[in-house]
């Protein structure tokens, strides 16, 4: 399984509410919030936690986008 670049990663956090993540990732805050300022080395295991995440947040999203376009296509 490919996972997101750590850019990505990175910039994905800057709008997002770390406690949050880090509650769903089963991460720490603090370590969150270095990797979101990188300024955190990051493990496989805190990376694949991250990618899985926002792969996942950004799956519901975009499923939620394609309901809503169509509820306003219908009408």
């Amino acid at each position: 399984q490919e996972l997101i670049p750590l850019d990505t990663i990175r910039n994905s956090l800057q709008d997002r509410r770390l406690t949050v993540v880090a509650d769903k990732c089963g991460l720490s805050h603090p370590t969150v919030k270095g990797i979101a300022q990188g300024n955190e080395r990051i493990s496989l295991t805190t990376w694949k936690k991250l990618s899985d995440y926002l792969k996942e947040a950004n799956e519901i999203f975009s499923r939620r986008l394609l309901l809503e376009a169509r509820m306003v296509s219908s009408h």
